[in-house]
């Protein structure tokens, strides 16, 4: 599978980014997706991350899954998001 460049240069720009600047970018990416759900277009995210204990991407995650937005998560260490709550957390 090949990957847009658009996509390749967002992934590319993380690696080098502080950590408040690659929060914000996580969360302008999140946000991407609210939108595109709301719009009709598919949403999805799918991450593999060493962590996500922020509270506020978590609650950001919340309110994508609540929009319908399917979530994959890949989470090597320590998780603060609760998968499957019924009307929270279930996409």
């Amino acid at each position: 599978m090949l990957i847009p460049y658009s996509i390749l240069s967002n992934i590319l720009t993380y690696l080098f980014v502080s950590p408040n600047e690659m929060k914000r970018k996580f969360l302008s990416l999140i946000n991407d997706e609210i939108k595109n759900k709301k719009a009709g277009k598919p949403a999805y995210i799918k991450i593999k991350i060493n962590h996500v204990t922020d509270p506020v991407i978590v609650n950001k995650l919340y309110e994508a899954s609540q929009k319908g937005v399917l979530i994959d998560m890949l989470v090597r260490g320590n998780c603060s998001f609760i998968t499957g709550v019924r009307g929270v957390s279930d996409n």
